[in-house]
């Protein structure tokens, strides 16, 4: 898994075609913890947690598909301004499936290790 990916709303992987598309209003970027390459003082792997920025600039709402690129995955939601009150929490949800974005909203999820299980990263 590459440290910086950028995803479309159908969960692939943006090409260059999509790079130069004028009517591309939405777009992810998924910020992977656990390719750090970097080391702390003691020479141990930093590791981190993997988060998922969805923005969707579009006058409508869309669906954008959650990646999945490893089984069992599960995206927390940890910001999201369509939340009726801040820090309102939902179920985690399953890599592939769709997450329902307002029109002009912005969405922050952490991917989980397990089903149910908190992790850093993908490992738990």
């Amino acid at each position: 898994m590459k440290d910086l990916t950028w995803f479309r709303p159908d969960g692939k992987e943006m090409t260059e075609e999509d790079w130069n598309n004028p009517n591309a209003r939405c777009l992810g970027l998924r910020l992977a913890g656990d390719t750090i390459e970097e080391v702390d003082e003691r020479g141990n792997r930093i590791v981190d947690d993997t988060l998922l920025i969805l923005l969707n600039a579009h006058h409508e709402s869309l669906a954008f598909v959650l990646p999945a690129h490893r089984p069992k995955m599960r995206w927390e939601i940890i910001l999201d301004t369509r939340a009726p009150r801040p820090g309102e929490r939902q179920r985690p949800m399953r890599g592939g499936t769709p997450f329902e974005m307002e029109a002009r909203s912005l969405a922050l999820v952490r991917l989980r290790g397990h089903e149910g299980m908190p992790g850093r990263g993908e490992g738990g």
